[in-house]
């Protein structure tokens, strides 16, 4: 047999041997072997090598799968003394020949099989199995380039323009500022194109200055202005009105008139937050729900400065309690956990002074108390002096 080449590190290889009646005159093949026939032996050798016995196995048919040393007998009828043998992977794991012997059974004339081992792949159709050269087939993207009959390359991409020059000079940067702002803007007016959405002017001046005036004027979105821009004098009479107010803008002015305080918090009213954990304030001072505070100096985040909040924590302590934006509604969060002062805001503003006109109005004895809308919640209390023989009111509750 002719040697083979195989590439290194070749896997799972089946061979086909014709195994030679020593004693036919004829040269018929010798039938009846087996993996253990008595005398038969295996052996392989690499280059430069030991010999190195194969261990004989039986195959389940000629068509089973492949196992190391597996030997079988293709068909002794119809192929008398062709056999098979899975040669171990062994014999391919070194560079780079290697010779397989089977001998010795009763007249048997010596097999051997050659194999020179290679590092490419003989049975690889495109590349050899060489990982350097492009794994695709010539004529089709990333193969190899190959010359017409004038031995011409045509190149798609060229990634090297070293040594390379053009046939005309191309733009420097001053030729490309004159091919530019020297171009005919009505060459250039196609519809969401660049040179379309270029403010142009209709000015005859030299200077090319943009008109703003009558039908020529500029409409743009304002997003930011200077500071000091716009000054009273540029307001006409009625420019705000509720049109100019978003609603959200209506209520905090609002707000912010009903509950300004009519005097200046003094010293007596101001709180010491000592801490803030899980948005629960910790105070020095003690408070009531529905006791207004505002920040002084700086506010925890996410609350804003000199704003009114509520004290809405009935539950906590007098001196532990959280805060609303409005009486009654929800805690408020802050990211804040350290000390903060805040003022507590006095009654004398107008939302008090409105209660006492429209809300629920209570005396028992000498101590008038004027609730809040809901006429159940106290919203502030006034010492009267009664005056003998005189039948006092005693309760306003409007309905």
């Amino acid at each position: 047999m002719a040697k083979q080449l195989v590439q290194l590190n070749n896997t799972s290889r089946t061979e086909y041997v014709f195994i030679q009646n020593s004693s036919s005159t004829t040269g018929a093949g010798l039938t009846g072997l087996v993996f253990n026939s008595a005398g038969l032996t295996a052996d392989f050798v690499v280059e430069r090598g030991l010999r190195t016995s194969i261990t004989l196995a039986t195959l389940a048919s000629a068509d089973a799968a492949w196992s190391s040393g597996g030997f079988i007998a293709v068909d002794g009828t119809n192929m008398p003394g062709l056999y098979r043998i899975d040669i171990p992977n062994a014999v391919f794991a070194t560079a780079d020949k290697s010779v397989v012997m089977l001998k010795g059974a009763t007249n048997m004339a010596p097999v051997v099989l050659e194999y020179q081992i290679v590092g490419f792949n003989p049975d690889d159709a495109v590349r050899l199995g060489l990982t350097s050269i492009p794994n695709v087939a010539q004529g089709t993207t990333g193969a190899i380039s190959t010359g017409n009959a004038t031995g011409q390359v045509t190149v798609a991409t060229n990634n090297d323009k070293t040594g390379y020059s053009l046939t005309t000079a191309p733009l420097d940067a001053a030729g490309t500022a004159a091919a530019v702002w020297n171009a005919l803007l009505a060459s250039y007016t196609t519809a969401n194109s660049f040179g379309a959405r270029i403010v142009r002017t209709r000015s005859t001046s030299p200077s090319n200055e943009v008109t703003i005036t009558g039908s020529f004027h500029i409409a743009a979105d304002v997003h930011e202005l200077q500071p000091g821009v716009i000054v009273a004098a540029d307001f006409a009479a009625g420019a705000i009105n509720a049109n100019a107010l978003a609603t959200d803008a209506v209520n905090e002015i609002a707000d912010g008139l009903l509950t300004r305080s009519f005097a200046t918090a003094g010293a007596a009213n101001n709180i010491a937050i000592t801490s803030i954990v899980a948005n629960v304030f910790q105070a020095v001072n003690t408070l009531a729900v529905d006791d207004r505070i505002a920040f002084v100096g700086t506010a925890p985040a996410s609350l804003a400065l000199g704003a009114i909040y509520w004290v809405i924590s009935g539950s906590l302590t007098s001196t532990t309690f959280t805060i609303s934006t409005s009486q009654g509604g929800f805690a408020i969060a802050t990211g804040s956990t350290g000390a903060f002062t805040a003022t507590k805001v006095t009654g004398r503003d107008m939302l008090s002074a409105l209660r006492y006109l429209r809300n629920k109005v209570d005396i028992s004895g000498s101590i008038m108390t004027v609730y809040q809308e809901d006429d159940t919640a106290a919203a502030w209390n006034a010492a009267l002096t009664a005056t003998a023989g005189v039948n006092p009111i005693t309760t306003v509750d409007p309905s």
